[in-house]
């Protein structure tokens, strides 16, 4: 066990700690208290680590977490992992920084995402670009944008979302008072 109780910034990226390291941080984090920022990107933890890891942020309290940035970028979590995710990051609520682009995530992780934002409204930066997201997914994950007064980048590249997701997340700009990028490149709209 991780007993670091004054550690604020965690970067271990490009470490390939895999499922069983994930599995480990997702254990770490009961005792890391202080812990505002976590990077565990590029570390090929797939989804059997991203569900570990995931039920490790339940550990988080809600009234008492500090995290405010995870980038898990770069790790083939899927839509298993990505629900897995979606669901241990409801008791983080200082969140202002969530970066899961490149994970393959697809319509069932964006919909999971999308259902978890009423909870995040700190919100400010969602980056799920290189996801596989097609209109489904896009139209899910757009329902909990409603949720996020705060967002100011939203990054949805690269996906598939078409014109029925584009239209979705159209119809949600009227809550993002604060959006400043909007990213909807390489979608087939």
């Amino acid at each position: 066990m991780i007993y670091l109780p004054l550690l604020e910034i965690l970067n271990l990226s490009h470490n390939n700690i895999g499922p069983e390291g994930a599995a480990a941080i997702g254990e770490a984090l009961r005792s890391l208290t202080e812990l505002q920022c976590l990077d565990l990107s590029h570390n090929a933890i797939g989804s059997t680590g991203a569900e570990k890891f995931g039920a490790g942020l339940n550990y988080l309290n809600d009234w008492s977490s500090k995290l405010s940035m995870i980038d898990l970028s770069n790790n083939d979590i899927g839509p298993a992992g990505a629900i897995a995710i979606a669901a241990g990051i409801n008791c983080c609520t200082n969140l202002t920084i969530i970066n899961l682009s490149h994970n393959n995530i697809s319509d069932d992780g964006a919909a999971a995402i999308g259902t978890q934002l009423n909870s995040l409204i700190e919100l400010e930066r969602l980056y799920l670009s290189h996801n596989n997201i097609g209109p489904i997914g896009a139209c899910r994950l757009a329902t909990g944008l409603k949720h996020s007064p705060n967002l100011m980048v939203l990054d949805l590249s690269n996906n598939n979302i078409g014109c029925y997701g584009a239209i979705a997340i159209g119809v949600q700009l009227l809550h993002l008072i604060k959006l400043i990028q909007l990213h909807l490149s390489d979608n087939n709209i």
